[in-house]
């Protein structure tokens, strides 16, 4: 029972893409102060963050 509450509660916050859970590609700020040109050097500085590199 407590797994399964566990499990939905999970699935629930990945679904959440708003405030606080924005990837690091759809912050706004974060577009804004890049010095690199446009989505592909956000795309790449959010892979290098999330694996760690």
């Amino acid at each position: 029972m407590l797994e399964k509450q566990v499990s939905i509660v999970l699935n629930q916050i990945q679904k959440i893409n708003k405030g606080a859970f924005l990837l690091l590609s759809q912050e706004p700020a974060v577009q804004a102060l890049l010095p690199f040109g446009g989505w592909g050097g956000v795309t790449l500085l959010e892979y290098f963050v999330f694996k760690g590199f």
